[in-house]
């Protein structure tokens, strides 16, 4: 898959805990009162994954493509299935 190439060309694991986005949401995620070592930011979390060798889960294809949009703009992405939303 192309956007899975492009990460593994694009990343190291060495780098992405200093990467500035990756730190900032680190930095925000500690702030908040979560540990961003075993929670990680979704799009670092996938990126690992992928340096990794390691298969993306397939949810659906909205899923699926927001995962791949998250992973190439390194920034998480989420979405909600507004008929499971109440409130």
């Amino acid at each position: 898959m192309e956007v899975i190439e492009r990460i593994r060309g694009r990343w190291a694991l060495e780098q992405l805990r200093e990467h500035p986005v990756f730190r900032a949401y680190r930095d925000f995620f500690w702030r908040v009162g979560v540990d961003p070592t075993k929670t990680r930011p979704a799009s670092e979390a996938l990126i690992r994954r992928v340096l990794r060798g390691r298969s993306l889960p397939q949810i659906n294809t909205f899923v699926d493509a927001y995962n791949l949009a998250s992973m190439e703009a390194a920034v998480p992405l989420a979405a909600f299935d507004i008929a499971w939303l109440s409130g």
